[in-house]
């Protein structure tokens, strides 16, 4: 899941070359507001367990336990800067949002491939079908997503206006 501000890479540049001290403030609060989308996302997903007809999952090289446990999976949710850097110079610039457990993984994507698989069509039967994005998060997150887009043009405009521009 993305977020993305057009025209913000090169105010960021510009920024950087001449008044870091704005550029800093700016993505600070770009990013607190970001995190509202991880907010969002973390409230995505159920509590309890998903399918009660499966077990435990053990992971039979590691003895790992890839059972659902909605605290951890929420706990995986991440927000990190995606910035790409040509020459030294921004060319995009944004957040991402995702998941970094592995059964968070498991939840959002299963069914995708093989919606025939027993453990696939009981998550499907029971949350609905995957389609082009994931399961849970991005209905929370898409949710807030206008509100977090109007925050960040918001500080866009209000840094532009701080160095002039």
């Amino acid at each position: 899941m993305n977020i993305e501000v057009d025209g913000i890479a090169p105010l960021i540049n510009r920024l950087e070359k001449f008044d870091k001290d704005v550029s800093k403030q700016l993505k600070k609060e770009m990013r607190k507001a970001a995190s509202d989308g991880v907010d969002a996302a973390r409230s995505g997903y159920p509590e309890g367990r998903l399918l009660r007809k499966y077990g435990k999952w053990i992971e039979l090289k590691s003895g790992r336990d890839l059972s659902y446990d909605a605290r951890a999976v929420r706990k995986g949710v991440y927000l990190k800067t995606d910035r790409k850097r040509v020459r030294s110079a921004t060319v995009n610039f944004g957040y991402t949002i995702g998941n970094r457990d592995a059964v968070g993984a498991i939840i959002e994507w299963a069914g995708k491939e093989d919606q025939r698989d027993i453990f696939n069509a009981s998550l499907i039967r029971k949350y609905g079908p995957v389609g082009k994005m994931p399961r849970f998060a991005p209905k929370a997150y898409y949710e807030v997503m206008p509100q977090v887009r109007d925050k960040i043009e918001s500080l866009v405009q209000a840094a532009m206006r701080k160095v002039g521009l």
